[in-house]
């Protein structure tokens, strides 16, 4: 009989449910599987309370237990950017990375992997300023915590660096206090100049936005544009309008947690950096598609394809979707656009194709059915037709970042 090669067990502390959450996972199992790890989920926190139904104390957070009964090899806990119910300390001698958290949250020579507030702010300024407007304006979370200042300050940098103008939210009511939050939320929203581009802190804080803006006859995008962060798909594609939102590598930040970890594991000794995770752009959707002057068939139309351009749709289902003729469909499209309905047909296939194509996990001959093509001879002829390159080029550049 063959000897059974015992693996080390990693114990990941899990603190929500939200997809970017999950997102962190695939890339620490990425890493876990490259390197002969077992990995064993812990709930805790948001997630222990959202499945209990009851308020989670300090006292619950007792790790000796389960390191106990796991002996892990190392620990990964995920704190969602929020203050860690847990300190370095608590897990002892055992090998711990903090995931999405600012050093600062827990000192002690604690290793973490937080957000990059530079990368998103660039990202939230490139979208927004190129709206034209001349007030902008940025809604932190409440509490402040040290990710939300950071993003605030990096985004006032580039909007005034712009020359434009700068508003910051400063209601002092906590989230967990819903109605005054709103209340005050509402009151600063009225005050703002319009038309106003607000970067709100991430997807949730935009939800509020967003319906504030309906409750109080707001119109968006035209008079108030919201930027998100997270790209939280039930939030983003379920406001109205549809939120746009700067998506973060989270599949990156788990990997890089992991790959932490490792280092921390071989050489428990050595001083150990932390690190960043950036942005990987911005999703587009109805709530800064802003058109001066814009033909109410064209914006739904845009709206349209984004939905539903990887279905396979063709240029008679927008035509139809817009309800007028195909010439003069046509004519409108570009005067707004610049490009035909086709161009941004493909322009959204492309862009998930490429996204699709970044991770390297996933099994290439699949794209047509989740892109809208027919074929993968299809696909490749219009991405080297669009894109100027290979798929296979393209892919093997995301691989080796050159």
């Amino acid at each position: 009989m063959k000897n059974c090669v015992k693996r080390q067990v990693v114990l990941v502390f899990q603190g929500a449910f939200c997809q970017t959450n999950r997102i962190e996972l695939d890339g620490i199992f990425r890493f876990a599987t490259k390197a002969g790890w077992t990995i064993q989920t812990i709930e805790y926190d948001t997630a222990a309370a959202s499945r209990l139904h009851e308020k989670i104390s300090r006292r619950d957070y007792d790790v000796k237990p389960l390191i106990a009964f796991w002996k892990p090899a190392g620990c990964i806990v995920e704190c969602a950017g929020q203050p860690s119910k847990f300190e370095v300390h608590d897990f002892g001698r055992i090998p711990t990375v903090f995931l999405d958290q600012h050093p600062s949250m827990i000192g002690n020579g604690a290793v973490c992997v937080s957000s990059d507030a530079s990368s998103i702010a660039e990202c939230a300024a490139q979208e927004l300023l190129s709206l034209g407007f001349l007030h902008y304006a940025y809604l932190p979370w409440s509490p402040e915590t040290v990710w939300s200042r950071e993003r605030g300050e990096a985004f006032a940098r580039r909007v005034l660096m712009n020359g434009k103008k700068l508003h910051v939210f400063s209601g002092k009511a906590k989230m967990s206090e819903s109605v005054e939050y709103r209340r005050k939320l509402s009151a600063w929203m009225a005050s703002l100049p319009k038309p106003c581009g607000i970067f709100a802190a991430n997807d949730y804080l935009a939800e509020q936005v967003l319906s504030t803006c309906a409750a109080d006859g707001i119109v968006v995008p035209d008079e108030v544009a919201v930027l998100g962060v997270d790209d939280e798909v039930q939030i983003c594609e379920n406001t109205k309008p549809t939120l746009s939102s700067i998506r973060t590598d989270n599949e990156r930040a788990g990997y890089l947690a992991a790959e932490l970890l490792a280092e921390r594991m071989a050489t428990p000794q050595a001083t150990i950096k932390s690190c960043v995770f950036g942005a990987l752009g911005v999703r587009r959707r109805a709530s800064t598609r802003h058109f001066p002057n814009a033909d109410r068939r064209v914006v739904k139309a845009l709206e349209f394809i984004r939905r539903h351009a990887c279905e396979g749709i063709e240029p008679p289902a927008v035509v139809a979707e817009m309800g007028c003729s195909r010439s003069l469909a046509d004519l409108r499209f570009r005067e707004m656009t610049g490009h035909t309905i086709l161009d941004e047909i493909h322009a959204v296939r492309l862009a998930r194709v490429k996204e699709l194509a970044s991770n390297p996990k996933f099994d290439i001959t699949a794209l047509p059915d989740f892109c809208g093509y027919a074929s993968l001879s299809d696909l490749f002829r219009v991405f080297r037709q669009r894109v100027g390159m290979t798929l296979r080029h393209y892919r093997n550049r995301q691989k080796t970042g050159v």
